[in-house]
């Protein structure tokens, strides 16, 4: 049957994500250039849609039932996805099982099957941190997961892909991934690199369009993101705001908007999909991602491709992307004044942050494309001999 992948990735995929985008990409690039012959998806079922089976693209995806609970924040492990697991291993002999992000339960059953078929098992990270933003009980869930499963997971595992440098110092130094297992594979943008430079972008603008690309949830800062804009817009700074996303706090966005009368000044977009977030950014001069937890996150490198300022906190593969020093805000003192002040320069001193930019731009479409992205996993996943003697 060739070389198959069984990807278990629960369920990140298709999905808002940009976790699920650049799964999305990576498997597609490999199976168009010949690298692998077959990827089976098996993934929870989480929009409830009853579709167990489809085939998107040469990706054939499985689903199994799920049980959450915490109004779906905390996914429990089913016999549904063991039973499946199992079965497709059977079926179709896959030489390498992969998953994705350690906060899953799936991650565990993979790796009992990967030792029951002998088969490689392969762990792809994208988070360079302990969660934080999020309530005290799934803070608290959360550590105690990277100190006990994480652990056994990166131990377990026969290789371990880094999306970014932050995140191997991370799993590295503080959940003693071991060091020989670890190889740092970075994300690429999952849009066409848009051709018009900085300068020609920026010249002559008397509109700043300012966006946010999303999930709504609190480690994101949204309600950061939205006082910073009500800011400018009350200095009568000449800005419009496009959001664009879904999440938990939608109507609280919402209804600060509407108490505070933004209409005028702010698009809310609700999902949108791959393509007219490239429409969005080409359109688009500033763009804000002030998250807690970041890996190496594929709507920055996006918005870098598509001529964006990015205004961004110095976190995880954040700073990695991100060299304009200014653009990098200090966890500990983002707030919605620091976050418009930092706007407010970037407006009233585009002229100087251009060719900033510019070789910003450069540096990423160097160091992130899919070219290099697709050899290194063909240098040190599918075509390397990845098994190692594991305890």
């Amino acid at each position: 049957m060739g070389k198959v992948i069984l990807n278990a990735s629960y369920g990140y995929f298709p999905s808002i994500s940009g976790v699920g985008e650049i799964i999305r990409a990576t498997y597609t690039k490999l199976l168009e250039q010949g690298h692998i012959d077959k990827v089976i998806l098996l993934c929870a079922d989480t929009e409830k849609t009853g579709v167990y089976y489809e085939n998107q693209n040469g990706i054939e995806i499985y689903r199994f039932k799920m049980i959450q609970i915490l109004n779906g924040r905390i996914p429990l492990p089913s016999y549904d996805m063991w039973r499946k697991l199992c079965w497709l291993i059977k079926e179709f002999k896959p030489y390498q099982i992969h998953t994705h992000t350690r906060f899953q339960f799936l991650n565990i059953f993979a790796l009992i099957a990967s030792r029951l078929f002998k088969t490689e098992i392969v762990h792809v990270e994208y988070l360079a941190s302990h969660v934080k933003g999020e309530s005290l009980p799934i803070t608290l869930a959360s550590y105690l997961w990277d100190k006990t499963i994480s652990k056994f997971v990166f131990a377990k595992s026969h290789r371990i892909v880094s999306t970014s440098e932050s995140i191997t110092e991370f799993i590295c130094g503080t959940l003693k991934a071991p060091k020989g297992k670890v190889v740092t594979i970075p994300n690429a943008s999952t849009i066409a690199v848009y051709p018009v430079s900085y300068q020609q972008k920026f010249e002559g603008v008397t509109l700043f369009k300012i966006a946010y690309i999303g999930r709504f949830v609190k480690l994101k800062n949204l309600m950061t993101i939205i006082k910073a804009v009500h800011l400018l817009i009350d200095k009568k700074l000449p800005v419009q705001f496009n959001l664009a996303g879904d999440g938990a706090l939608k109507n609280e966005i919402l209804q600060y908007i509407e108490l505070h009368n933004l209409h005028p000044y702010v698009n809310y977009l609700g999902k949108i999909s791959k393509e007219d977030v490239r429409s969005l950014l080409v359109d688009n001069h500033i763009f804000l991602n002030p998250s807690n937890l970041e890996g190496l996150p594929n709507t920055v490198l996006e918005a870098i491709s598509c001529s964006n300022f990015v205004v961004t906190t110095n976190v995880g593969g954040n700073k990695d992307l991100i060299k304009v020093d200014d653009c990098l805000i200090d966890l500990n003192i983002l707030s919605p004044e620091v976050l418009a002040e930092r706007i407010e320069t970037l407006i009233k001193n585009s002229a100087y942050y251009v060719p900033l930019f510019e070789s910003n731009k450069s540096y990423v479409i160097n160091n992130f494309s899919w070219d290099n992205v697709v050899q290194l996993y063909c240098d040190h996943i599918i075509h390397s001999e990845v098994t190692i003697s594991v305890d």
